[in-house]
């Protein structure tokens, strides 16, 4: 998983971000998670991957939910063309 060509990844002080095309001049928010998200999608070849992974790097157990809120987020940012 990576973002695709001419989209520019940016992160604020607050961990917080935002994805922006140069192609169609579009922007999206990111909150805390999807900057998680996005800085490790090179090292994870799966949606599972990046699941381990947040579990992993969070203390408690993740809600049942989160595969799905990956999955979507993942989707989304597909469908936008903002990953390939």
């Amino acid at each position: 998983m990576k973002l695709a060509d001419g989209i520019f990844f940016h992160e604020e002080a607050d961990h917080t971000g935002f994805l922006f095309s140069f192609e169609d001049v579009s922007s999206l928010m990111l909150n805390r998670m999807g900057v998680f998200l996005i800085k490790h999608m090179p090292e994870c070849d799966t949606e599972d991957d990046l699941l381990c992974l947040l579990q992993k790097s969070v203390s408690s157990p993740l809600p049942d939910r989160a595969k799905q809120d990956i999955h979507v987020f993942l989707s989304q940012l597909k469908t936008k063309g903002y990953l390939v």
